[in-house]
């Protein structure tokens, strides 16, 4: 009895090896990043609960690597470092030196406000108001 319950726990061990090991090959990466060896050894401690495990690790596995391959590598570089801008503007002065930039001379001058007619309201005459009943 002993030497079958050896026999199926060091098979379920290899099997979970074996598929570790296709893994591996099918996508460059182990199930959670765990070497085929690791899941053999996690297979064979805990048997049917280590097919399990590897079984979801394989699926967790999966899904990150469909979702690295959508976003394959910036083709353009690094981005700017920080404080540089990335069209090409001037940067930014230092901390403490910020000033507004003065007003071009003559080129064109702050708009007012809109001058509002004093007195009552008018009456709407398009008949568009909002609050029905007499006014």
């Amino acid at each position: 009895m002993q030497l079958v319950l050896l026999a199926v726990v060091v098979a379920v061990g290899f099997a979970g090896y074996r598929e570790a090991e296709k893994f591996e090959r099918q996508t460059g990466k182990g199930p959670w990043g765990g070497s085929a060896i690791l899941w053999g050894i996690v297979c064979f401690l805990l048997g049917l609960i280590g097919l399990l495990l590897l079984y979801i690790a394989e699926r967790n596995t999966k899904k990150q690597v469909r979702a690295n391959a959508m976003w394959p590598p910036s083709q353009y570089g690094a981005p700017p470092a920080y404080g540089t801008s990335a069209y090409g503007d001037p940067p930014a002065p230092a901390a403490g030196q910020w000033a507004p930039p003065p007003p071009p001379s003559g080129q064109w001058a702050a708009p007012s406000a809109p001058s509002i007619p004093p007195g009552p309201p008018r009456p709407n005459v398009g008949g568009t108001d909002i609050i029905p009943g007499p006014h």
